[in-house]
C-alpha cells in the first residue's frame, strides 16, 4: 500500500504540473500561506464586520465543498477508462485494466488525496497563522485546534465524495437520489 501511495502521489502531482507546469504549481502552497499569514495580520480589522463564528463557519463550509470536489475522482474514472488523456494514464482505471482490487485502489486514492490536498492547501494556511500568532497574540493550540476541526471537515466532504461516487460506480439512478438528497441538504441550511 505504501509504495501504491507513492505512486499516486506522484500522479496527482504530475497531473497538476501539467496544468500550470511545475513551478507554478510549487508556488501554490506559498501562495496560500502569503495570504494566510496576510489575514491573520489583519483579522482584527475583519472581526469588526464579521463574526469569528462566521468566519470558522465560512471555513468550514469551504473545506466541506473542497472534500466535496476533491473526491468526485469516481464519476471521472470512467472517462480516464474510456478517453485517454495524450499520453497519461490514470491508476484509477487499473482496476478496469489489472489485477488490482477496487477497495485497494479506492484507498489508495483516497489516502492520495487526504495527503496531497492537506499538504497543498490546509498546511500551508496553517503556517500562515502560526506565523502571524508572534504578531496579533494568537494561541497556537487554538490554530492546531482549528487545523484539526478544518481537517475533519474536508475529510468528511471528501468521504461523502468518494461515496456517491461508489455509488455512481455501481447504480446511477442511487447515485442521482443521493446527490439529490446532499443538495436538499445545503439548500435547507441556507433556508434555515
Amino acid at each position: 500500500m505504501k509504495d501504491l501511495l507513492k505512486l499516486m502521489l506522484k500522479e496527482e502531482f504530475r497531473s497538476h504540473a501539467s496544468y500550470s507546469g511545475k513551478q507554478r504549481f510549487l508556488t501554490f502552497p506559498l501562495f496560500v500561506f502569503i495570504l494566510a499569514f496576510g489575514s491573520g495580520l489583519t483579522i482584527d480589522k475583519m472581526l469588526e464586520t464579521v463574526s469569528l463564528g462566521q468566519f470558522a463557519m465560512f471555513a468550514h463550509m469551504s473545506a466541506f465543498v473542497y472534500g466535496l470536489s476533491v473526491g468526485a475522482f469516481g464519476i471521472m474514472g470512467r472517462e480516464y477508462l474510456e478517453r485517454r488523456y495524450g499520453t497519461s494514464n490514470y491508476l484509477v482505471a487499473m482496476p478496469y485494466l489489472l489485477p488490482i482490487s477496487f477497495r485497494t485502489t479506492f484507498l489508495g486514492i483516497y489516502l492520495r488525496d487526504a495527503v496531497f490536498y492537506i499538504l497543498l492547501l490546509l498546511a500551508p494556511a496553517t503556517l500562515g497563522l502560526v506565523a502571524a500568532a508572534p504578531f496579533m497574540g494568537f494561541s497556537l493550540v487554538s490554530i492546531g485546534l482549528f487545523f484539526i476541526a478544518v481537517m475533519l471537515t474536508f475529510m468528511i466532504g471528501m468521504s461523502l465524495s468518494f461515496l456517491a461516487s461508489v455509488v455512481y460506480i455501481r447504480n446511477i439512478p442511487a447515485f442521482l437520489a443521493l446527490t439529490a438528497a446532499i443538495a436538499g441538504l445545503f439548500i435547507s441550511f441556507g433556508v434555515l
